[in-house]
Formats: C-alpha cells, structure tokens, sequence
C-alpha cells in the first residue's frame, strides 16, 4: 500500500510591507505524543528553556528542556510528579522559574526554581492559589499570578487584602529570590456579579442568594518604572470597571508595593455580551501594554485595524495595545477566527524595534489578508508593525500555537503545543521543514524504526513526482535523483515530490537515540530537523473531514479512520459498520516486526509487532465522546500482507453493544506499550 498525502504545509511568508521576511526553522524536543508543552523563556545568552505537561492527569509531570541557542538539546529535567505547569520564566542568574498546579488537590500552587543546568531544584515554595503566570525582575525577585480564594495569605498594605468566601480573586504575589519570603501579595477582584444580564447566576433561576464573580490573572510582566502589570479575566472587578454580567478582558497596574492600583483597562465590558479573554502580554520599549486573547463580536475595533469584526460566526482572536498608563486603547484588531476547540490569540512578545510577534490557532481562511480556502484549524505565527497597522510575516502550519519568546540578538522563538519550536532565520533558507507520521500527517519529533514518514518542505525533491519502485522484493531508495539519509543510511522512498517525499525509516536507527535526516538531491542537500528514536511511535490511517451537526450548521472536523467494513467497502457517515461486525484498520510506527525483513520489503503475513497492540474504543456521538476505554477484540494486528514493511494491519471487532445507547460512531485509539496513538472516528450503525 503506498499512499500520496496530501502537504498540509500553507505557508505565507514577506508579506506586502514586510521589511525583512523572516524563514521559519524547525525543531523538535523529546516528548510522548500525548504531552503538551505550555511555555519556553530564554536566558541572557540565547539558551532556551521548554517547559512540558508529560503524563495524564493525575498522573502527570512537569519536564524542563533547554536548549543551545541554535535549537539543540542540551539538557532535560523531569520534577513535579503529580503537578501541571502553566507558565515559565528566566532569572538575571539564568535559572529557570516554573509555576504550576497540583491535579489532585485545588488551589495548591508549586513555585520551583532550578539551575541553568537543569540538574535539580535550587528552590521552591507552595501557594494556597492557583498560578496561571511567573515573571522576575533585575534583583532576581519572583512573581506569580493567578487566582485565589479567602484563604489566599495577603501582607500589610495591600490593595485588597482580604476576599469573600466562595468568590475567586486574582493575586499577584513577589517572593524574594530564594523563595524563602513573601515580601508582598495581595488580592484583586469583587465578590458579586451583575444580576440584571445574568439572572442564572443571582438567585431568580437557581434560588442563590448572590453572585460570586471569578476573576482570574493569566499573565504578568514587570514595567520599566518598577510597577506590576497584570491580566486576565473577570466578571468582576470594582475599581474603575464595576461589576459585569459576563467575562471580559482587563489590564491592571499596580505600584511595585502592590499597595494601591495605578491603572485598569478593559475591553469592552459594557455591552450586553461580550465574553472576552486576554491569555498573555508583554510590554513594547516604551512601556505600552500588548494583550492577546480571544473575544466575541460584540466589541468593534476601528474600521481601519487588520480585522475590525470577528471572520468567525461569534469570536476570533485579538490583539490590542494599551498606553503605559492604561487610560487609552491605542489599537486593537482581531485575528483569525476561533471556537471552543480553538483557543485564539495564545502568545505575545514584543522585540527592540516595538514589532509584535503573536501566536495561535486559526483556521487559514479567516486569517487577515488570507487567500486559503481551507477550514481545518491549525497554528499560526505573525509579526505585527508597533502600530499594529500592518502584518510584516505571517505563517500558518503545524507548527506555533502556543507561545513566543524573542531571544538576545532578536530572533523569535515560537513554541507549539507538542513537542516542536520554531526559530526565526534569514527569509532564504528553507522554511517550516516539517517530519510527519505518513498515518494521519501530524508533525513528530519522535519517530521509529520502519515507521512510514512524510518529509514536508518547499522544493524538496523533484519537480515531476514519481511513485515508489520495487526491485527485487522492495522498494528502492532513489527517486528522480534524490535520497533520503538517516544518520547516513539510505531509506526506501514511497513517493517523491517537489514539496513532499514518503520514506520509510531505516531499520539502523533502532539502537540510535537521535536521527539526522537528509533529502540529497542533484543540486544539493536539504537538513531537516533532528528527530528523536523511539521504539514505537503508533498511529492510525486516518483523514481529516467535515461533519455537521446540526445538519445545516457550519461543518467542524474529525479525524475518521480509513476503515474497510466486513464486506470489504469503505466506512463512512453513508455506509457504517455494524455493531459486532469486524472492520479493519492499518498503521504504522508499530515498531520493528518479529521477523525484520530489509528496509523497503514488500512483506507477507504472519510478521507481528514487538509488542501486543491492544484498540481502545470509546462511543461517540455528534457532540461528544464517551469515555469507557473498552478494549476492543482484535483478531488480526501485524504486518499488512503485500505492503511495504512498516504498514501495520487490524481486524478489529466492532463493540456488541454501546455504553449510552444508539451512538453513531466510535472513537479509537492504540495502545502499544506505554505509546498511545491519536484518536481517529469509525461510523458504526445505530441498529
């Protein structure tokens, strides 16, 4: 079986106005497929520091990686067992501050600071909170934010020292640098929400006596003058603002005492529904306030910014600049669209020159100045002018998403979600160079032995694509002129095409921790990022597709498995599989098979994994999916007869019976090991 996939890459870089287009180069860190990165600092000498969630709740943990500043890895840290982190910074000393959350007990904050090395823990403490940000000063002070109950411990003078019981307040606390000393906290919020908009909340609805409004920190930053600045959300907030009847975006800025308040600002929190949310900050040279987030439609930015109304039906991302003063929104646009799976505008950093980078999710076609069509949701990274006016790059791909971050000599540093960064270089080399598992076409920084691979980048391989070619029993390693090397060993090539070569992973990689890959080509060689080994990466044949519920709603997107039914046809919405029938799947990333065949081997059957693959299967309907982890029975898991090897086949047996009742569809996922893969959808019959 040799598949053509189609690139996913859409990459828009030096765009009209921009003063120098930028190449977005790629780098991986070891991580597991199911664990997420959430924030990346970098120290005074361009080393970068990754901070991870590994594991899943309640189990997990927090993994610390740094890198050189040419994106290799040096060093990685895991600590915190039991704990989530939320954010990260870097001390004038080079050690490394991490917050994060305990996934068991509630408002139970980790503050740790750890050695530039990452070979342990220098200090830490604990807060009564939960800690959503963490920033530093020169002095190497520490500073958290997050949100907090009555409970939260304020110090003399503060602005608001005390909150009412069952409320949620924002805190913002300064702990001296060897977290030994609280040296100022203090509270920020209200304990009563708007009735009037919000009856469902103040007692006409429910029988509540009052409303208790939330208001959360989720980033900070320390301002030239000395005086902390701080933002969020909140439906809530007395100062300057009154209370509100739905969540809305805020700044606030707070003497270096944090005993009185030197400024607010909000985005629009007067109309009857705005639902705004500001996720990062960062300040320009002169002290204004930047803030990304999302935000409905009900707020309109001026006609004249990059997007004055949401591209989406209700929200989209947002960025908007405050004066240092917060007494003026000097401008604000939204960008791209999102919804409840998308979580808008995610990062924000502000290089010497005053331009702003920003990351997020969007799909392509509601980006600013889009020329794509396509609906599927993906990261992005952009470069803004200080005014805000104009978009000097802009990228969209796997890649991004999550956070930015603008080393010492002014290259940017983007983070994704995964186990991937970003760093900016000349706009004339090779950009968004991206490895991907040939199953489902997400970008992997980790790979396996015979798994079958998808190379992604501009100009890669031959102008004419050429399909895979058997000599003798297997496939060969050369197409139009180019060959793919990993740590020096010729692979057998699938597919060969000017942005896109399918490859199958030399077996010689299995006692390597790292992989070098190389595409060589008549006119010269093209390095890709180094990639991790492991012994399994899994994952399922599978696409990406629109499906509408309601029926005539706008269509989201789903990962469906490629699925034969018993009968041999394909699954689908139209033609389903019966409950109980067997169906059949394929894979790969298995691993090497009992019996290892040479690289490229067009195999037959009997050849198994390592390790037993087990399907777990949850129900799923239109809105959800219901978790149960039921094992489903397999009758077949091995090499697929009369494929390449490293094509992994499963019968499967549909479930008797589903756990709610009558749910259309599956959801499914490989267990091999302690490698899980990403869920993919079956359509199964309701009868």
């Amino acid at each position: 079986m040799t598949t053509r996939l189609v690139p996913i890459i859409c990459a828009i870089a030096g765009l009209a106005g921009a003063a120098t287009p930028v190449s977005f180069q790629t780098h991986y860190i070891r991580l597991g497929a199911q664990d997420t990165s959430v924030a990346i600092a970098a120290d005074g000498a361009g080393n970068m520091f990754i901070v991870s969630q590994t594991g899943a709740s309640p189990q997990t943990a927090i993994r610390a990686t740094k890198t050189d500043p040419q994106g290799n890895v040096v060093a990685v840290l895991d600590f915190g067992q039991g704990f989530g982190p939320t954010s990260a910074a870097v001390d004038s000393q080079g050690n490394l501050l991490v917050v994060s959350n305990s996934q068991t007990v509630a408002r139970n904050a980790f503050v740790a600071k750890v050695d530039n090395a990452l070979t342990h823990i220098v200090a830490s403490t604990t807060i009564p909170a939960t800690a959503k940000a963490v920033t530093t000063d020169a002095a190497g002070n520490v500073y958290a934010a997050g949100t907090a109950g009555a409970d939260f411990p304020t110090t003399p003078g503060a602005y608001e020292s005390s909150a009412t019981k069952g409320a949620s307040y924002a805190f913002v606390a300064e702990f001296s640098p060897d977290l030994s000393k609280t040296i100022y906290a203090t509270l920020f919020g209200s304990y009563s929400a708007d009735c009037v908009f919000n009856p469902y909340n103040c007692g006409s609805v429910f029988g509540a006596a009052t409303a208790t409004a939330s208001t959360v920190a989720t980033a900070i930053a320390i301002a030239p003058s000395g005086s902390i600045v701080i933002a969020g959300y909140s439906d809530g907030i007395p100062a300057l603002l009154g209370d509100h009847p739905y969540d809305y975006g805020f700044v606030a800025k707070f003497s270096a005492d944090l005993s009185s308040l030197e400024g607010e600002a909000a985005f629009n929190p007067t109309a009857n529904l705005p639902q705004t949310y500001f996720n990062a900050l960062a300040l320009d040279p002169q002290g204004n306030v930047v803030v990304v987030g999302e935000a409905e439609d009900g707020g309109q930015f001026p006609a004249n910014s990059l997007q004055p109304n949401s591209p989406d039906l209700d929200s989209g991302g947002c960025v908007l600049k405050f004066d240092a003063a917060l007494r003026n929104l000097l401008w604000g646009t939204f960008f791209g669209g999102v919804d409840a799976e998308e979580p808008g505008v995610q990062g924000v950093a502000v290089d010497a020159q005053g331009n702003v980078w920003i990351t997020g999710v969007s799909e392509g076609s509601l980006l600013p100045n889009s020329t794509s069509s396509s609906i599927v949701p993906l990261p992005f990274v952009a470069e803004l002018t200080p005014d805000g006016s104009s978009i000097l790059n802009l990228a969209s791909s796997q890649f991004g998403g999550a956070a930015v971050t603008i080393l010492h000599d002014g290259r940017a540093a983007i983070l994704g979600a995964g186990d991937s960064f970003l760093l900016t270089a000349a706009g004339d080399q090779p950009s968004l160079l991206m490895v991907a598992n040939s199953a489902n076409n997400m970008s992997s920084g980790t790979v396996a032995p015979a798994e079958l691979l998808s190379l992604y980048g501009a100009g890669i391989g031959p102008e004419s694509p050429f399909g895979g070619q058997i000599v003798d029993g297997a496939f060969t390693g050369s197409l139009g002129g180019f060959r793919v090397l990993f740590n020096g060993i010729q692979a057998p090539l699938l597919y060969a095409g000017p942005n896109q070569i399918n490859v199958v992973a030399t077996a010689a990689i299995a006692d390597q921790q790292t992989a070098d890959i190389e595409v060589v080509g008549p006119s010269g060689t093209t390095i890709f990022p180094t990639v991790f080994v492991g012994s399994v990466r899994p994952q399922i044949f599978s696409q990406l597709l629109p499906y509408f519920y309601p029926p005539n709603s706008p269509p989201g997107m789903r990962t469906y498995a490629i699925a034969n039914n018993q009968d041999g046809t394909l699954n689908s919405t139209s033609n389903p599989a019966a409950r109980g029938s067997i169906i059949t799947i394929w894979a790969t990333g298995a691993g090497l098979a009992g019996v290892q065949l040479p690289d490229g081997s067009v195999a037959g059957a009997g050849s198994t994994a390592n390790l037993p693959i087990a399907v777990l299967w949850d129900d799923a309907n239109a809105v959800e999916i219901i978790i149960t982890n039921q094992a489903a029975e397999v009758l077949y898991a091995g090499q697929a007869p009369g494929a390449v090897q490293g094509l992994t086949q499963i019968n499967l047996r549909v479930p008797a019976a589903p756990s709610g009742g009558g749910e259309p569809a599956g959801s499914i996922y490989l267990e091999l090991g302690a490698a899980t893969s990403a869920r993919a959808f079956v359509e199964v019959s309701t009868n």
